[in-house]
């Protein structure tokens, strides 16, 4: 090849130099890649929305997309139908490979002043020189290794796709079959892994059209070496091997177009496992990960993914025992694994899966989230809530509940409700609603988040509960604490809504009725309905404000009470387009409540109802509506007068 020579003015890599350790000398003064993982924030609504990807700029960095998502069906985060998370549309996760200098030290290869006509000159020459080894059955001189690895070892995305375009992958490639046919030529094989991991740090679309020309010949010669790497053939460099090999790997598992290819390749997955099985080096475990987290994308290849004898054992092991990358890893893994019902009967019979996403629960940063996103896929299924509910005596309980009350973590509150509400069914209800804390920390979040939407899914599953749980059941009190304290600080449209729609299913059952009286602040919070700008919050409540006037069992007390009277005084105000149905409805409350002699009296005196009942009553066109409000004033002007005249008496 020649002897080595400057491109424009400068090429320098800092402490390079192969010949004084045969071994460790082409680590030295060069960028590595590590996988880092970053994510795009799923509440974007007008209160929150933000972007928290790792900002890697220039061209050293590689954009990983969709490795790590959450499955849910229906369109909108309200739709009560939702079950699974998922993985393209309401939490959207992106990974990056950010190449960085070997063990945090070494400039980055300088390029200033190239002369593209020379460099493509001198690749050309490479490429001839690896074609023709490959052709005669040899491998490159030490020097040749050494010449073609210093001209590869930049970060410059624009130069790997010039030498992409010259042939030095196809190259590689031949002389990698090459080579494996010879006596085991360690450090050539080494070389040529590093020297194809060096150039595939070009563009997405190079290495796209790189893998279409040569994608079927590399592969198998590629699985070949790591198989190599755990048969004994390797003696020195058998980490470093493996390594590049994965990185390899995790270029193509970057190309939507390569995941078929690689997800049906029995002999790929189980490399990969025995990579995370393996042990002999973590980064290499967490870009394996990676790549069956990323291969997972597809419905059809999660469902062959979690068919493997081993690997979602692996991952497990691998979230419980592995370092903070790899359970940050692992937990990404393990929801997309999770995002289709038909792998969860193979997590069911994961002996430690449950223990694993408790554990993961309880460490800060992604992996909590993640784990929490596993579970709600999980509870989507009719067998797994019960499990997960009686786990360790709810342990996993616990372990959401710390998760939802997360002010600092939105994503990890957000699902670790959503594991409530797939979880909650007629036979979880009762145990879900005495689990110490749940119902109110329901309450609490709804109030207080300052994310929508946190408070959105918070208020909907206290709703469903509302739905399960009813008097005289000794969590029916939580229930209605639960509702209040959603309702004190409310100041969300929707969940005037959803609060309306909870009170009114309780109102549907009479054994409710007299509770609801009871509960201190509960009165408040439909009086505070009333006033809600959402029409359809206001009928529901006010259908619930009749039921509560007519039961026998409830009249007595609401019509003794000053807040209740002043809600249905609030509507009779309200006069306007629209409002007809309210305020005939609050005048059926009034002739209601007026039918029992104490109620009537308290109604007639009751500051500022009469008052505005009789304008009201001129203004009625219906002749029925208007004899009924009459009729109503007339009987409350009665009470009056009674009232007075007893005091004069």
């Amino acid at each position: 090849m020649g002897n080595t020579q400057t491109v424009g003015e400068s090429f320098s890599v800092s402490e390079f130099d192969v010949k004084n350790d045969e071994n460790k000398g082409i680590l030295k003064g060069r960028k590595k890649l590590d996988l880092n993982r970053s994510f795009e924030d799923s509440l974007s609504n007008s209160e929150h929305s933000s972007d928290h990807s790792d900002s890697i700029s220039g061209k050293s960095a590689l954009s990983r997309s969709g490795s790590c998502n959450a499955r849910r069906d229906g369109d909108t985060l309200d739709d009560e139908n939702r079950r699974n998370e998922t993985r393209d549309d309401e939490t959207r996760a992106r990974s990056i490979i950010s190449i960085r200098t070997s063990n945090g030290a070494g400039p980055v290869v300088s390029l200033p002043g190239l002369d593209v006509k020379k460099k493509m000159e001198k690749l050309h020459k490479m490429v001839y020189v690896l074609n023709n080894a490959a052709i005669s059955g040899q491998s490159l001189s030490e020097f040749e290794y050494d010449e073609l690895q210093l001209e590869l070892s930049h970060n410059n995305e624009a130069l790997h796709d010039r030498e992409l375009e010259a042939g030095v992958a196809t190259g590689l490639c031949r002389l990698l079959r090459t080579v494996l046919k010879l006596p085991t030529l360690e450090k050539d094989i080494s070389k040529i892994c590093n020297s194809l991991e060096l150039v595939f740090r070009c563009s997405k679309t190079s290495r796209g059209g790189s893998f279409d020309q040569d994608g079927s010949e590399l592969i198998p010669l590629l699985v070949k070496v790591l198989q190599k790497c755990f048969d004994g053939t390797f003696q020195t460099m058998t980490v470093f091997i493996l390594k590049r090999v994965v990185k390899i790997f995790a270029y193509f598992a970057l190309l939507k177009s390569a995941h078929a290819t690689l997800a049906n390749n029995d002999k790929i997955i189980k490399g990969m496992v025995n990579v995370i099985d393996s042990g002999a080096c973590s980064a290499a475990s967490v870009d394996a990960i990676w790549i069956l987290s990323n291969l997972a994308f597809t419905d059809f290849n999660c469902e062959m993914l979690t068919l493997h004898p081993k690997l979602l054992n692996s991952i497990i092991k691998c979230s419980i025992e592995g370092d903070s990358s790899m359970k940050n890893e692992a937990s990404a893994a393990l929801m997309n694994l999770s995002a289709i019902k038909s792998s969860h009967e193979q997590f069911t019979n994961c002996e430690n899966f449950l223990e694993a996403l408790r554990k993961l629960l309880l460490n800060d940063g992604e992996s909590r989230s993640r784990a929490a996103g596993t579970l709600r896929n999980l509870a989507a299924s009719q067998n797994i809530p019960t499990l997960l509910i009686s786990y360790k005596n709810g342990s996993i309980l616990d372990a959401l509940l710390k998760a939802a009350l997360n002010k600092s973590d939105s994503k990890a509150s957000y699902r670790a409700i959503g594991v409530f509400e797939n979880c909650l069914s007629n036979e979880t209800a009762e145990i879900m609603a005495q689990h110490d804390g749940l119902l109110l920390m329901l309450g609490t979040v709804a109030s207080r988040s300052k994310y929508t939407q946190i408070r959105t899914v918070a208020a909907s599953t206290l709703k469903k509960f509302s739905c399960k749980i009813n008097h005289p059941s000794p969590s029916h009190n939580l229930i209605l604490r639960s509702i209040v304290e959603t309702q004190a600080k409310n100041k969300n449209q929707k969940n005037d809504l959803l609060m309306s729609e909870a009170i009114l299913i309780q109102s549907r059952n009479s054994s409710n009725l007299l509770p609801i009286t009871q509960c201190q602040g509960l009165v408040e919070a439909i009086a505070s309905i009333t006033a809600s700008t959402d029409m359809k919050s206001r009928e529901n409540i006010l259908e619930v404000m009749k039921k509560l006037a007519s039961y026998s069992g409830t009249k007595k007390i609401i019509g003794l009470s000053s807040v209740f009277i002043d809600a249905v005084v609030s509507i009779l105000r309200h006069e306007g387009n629209g409002n007809e149905k309210e305020m005939a409805d609050a005048v059926q409350i009034i002739s209601t409540l007026s039918s029992f002699e104490k109620s009537r009296y308290a109604l007639a005196n009751h500051e500022g109802l009469i008052e505005v009942m009789v304008p009201y009553a001129r203004s009625i066109e219906n002749t029925k509506a208007r004899t009924a409000a009459v009729n109503c004033v007339a009987f409350l002007m009665q009470s009056m007068l009674s009232l007075n005249n007893q005091y004069i008496y």
